[in-house]
């Protein structure tokens, strides 16, 4: 039962990149529109670049390419990158070289451009601390970003680009933790630049017991009830007027990096939903420059104890191998490098059970393409 599932959604991934570009809106396909709201953020801090969806062209988006590159005179590099939808299915995996960045998505449930109330992406930039004040940039997407609806079709994507401005005060950089379900009396912890003792805190979904300035780079958030913290919306904004709106997620912190140059330059974009015990494959033979990938990532208080075992077609286990993660930690690379260099064969399935719930994701890699397609991972007795 299970192996048939994670072969559906196994195979489900390859047609739709297979096929997508097969069957394109033409002239009359209308696309979909994005608009990008103006930032404004000081030399040194960080700007989270929103992507949001126009309410007139919400739609059910079934994933996604997309492409970006940004002004290295304004920006020094790339902090993060999220996807987000309103129920937390959409995966993904981005390839990051400098300030560019090309990411591919799959919204198992449609749920991705339904929600006016979410950014569908955002990319944190590190401001050029050699930024001049009043320095401008264009915030867009490359032209050749599409979306790939509910009936297969790539639709175009139509950006109104916004500028982003350096200057102001303020600046929020990261959330720790920035996901997962959170009890009353966790404390939040808001990092950034140019926090005072008068910057105001707010956060529609949130309320909190005590907000406690650390640093100018650190306000705490003890949290008065229990929340989840995806998708969150945090606004600062110091006495001078200047603001900053953040939304939230887990930014995983890198616990290895890949001996594989595409895979160390690969973000693993997790869903929300996590695991305690999946499988991806059966796995299907593969091209020239082709390579199976997996990355993992513990959005849980406590270090997650995972166990990875290579499996044959017939069930018989083939090898294993063990890692642990501590919370917020994260890793993407080859299959390869988890089984001691050994490449797994076709039609050998690779299951993955944890002493916690992790969040986990299938990588196709192309190395002439340099691209990574995100594979969804079938969830022992609770998959979609």
């Amino acid at each position: 039962m299970v192996s048939k599932l994670v072969g559906f959604v196994f195979a489900v991934t390859l047609v739709l990149w297979a096929d997508h570009g097969k069957k394109g809106g033409g002239a009359d396909q209308p696309g979909f529109e994005v608009k990008v709201p103006n930032e404004t953020q000081p030399p040194g801090g960080t700007v989270q670049v929103k992507f949001m969806p126009d309410p007139t062209s919400l739609a059910p988006m079934a994933g996604g390419t997309g492409r970006a590159a940004f002004d290295l005179a304004s920006f020094s590099g790339i902090d993060g990158i999220e996807l987000f939808s309103g129920t937390g299915d959409v995966l993904g995996a981005a390839v990051i070289q400098g300030t560019q960045v090309q990411v591919r998505f799959l919204s198992p449930l449609g749920t991705f451009g339904t929600d006016a109330n979410y950014p569908l992406m955002t990319i944190a930039l590190h401001v050029n601390p050699k930024a001049s004040l009043g320095q401008q940039s264009i915030l867009t997407l490359d032209p050749s970003t599409q979306f790939i609806n509910a009936s297969n079709q790539a639709l175009p994507v139509n950006v109104k680009p916004g500028t982003f401005t350096a200057g102001g005060t303020v600046s929020i950089s990261n959330v720790i933790p920035g996901g997962g379900a959170w009890p009353a009396g966790t404390v939040v912890r808001l990092l950034g630049t140019g926090f005072q003792a008068a910057t105001s805190v707010t956060a529609p979904g949130l309320s909190f017991s005590a907000v406690t300035l650390q640093s100018p780079s650190e306000i705490d958030l003890t949290l008065a009830q229990g929340a989840t913290l995806d998708g969150e919306q945090i606004v600062v904004r110091n006495p001078d007027g200047s603001e900053d709106t953040y939304f939230s997620y887990l930014r995983g912190v890198p616990a290895a990096k890949s001996a594989v140059p595409l895979f160390a330059a690969t973000w693993p974009l997790f869903s929300t939903l996590t695991h305690t015990a999946a499988a991806l494959g059966p796995l299907q033979a593969l091209g020239p420059g082709q390579l199976y990938g997996l990355g993992l990532q513990n959005p849980h208080a406590h270090t997650a104890q995972i166990v990875l075992t290579l499996v044959s077609s017939g069930g018989a286990s083939i090898a294993s191998s063990g890692l642990n993660l501590a919370f917020g930690a994260r890793v993407a690379g080859a299959l390869s490098e988890f089984f001691n260099g050994s490449v797994p064969a076709p039609g050998t399935t690779v299951r993955v059970s944890s002493s916690v719930p992790i969040q986990i994701l299938g990588l196709l890699g192309d190395t002439s393409a340099t691209t990574v397609t995100p594979i969804i991972v079938g969830q022992v007795g609770n998959s979609w």
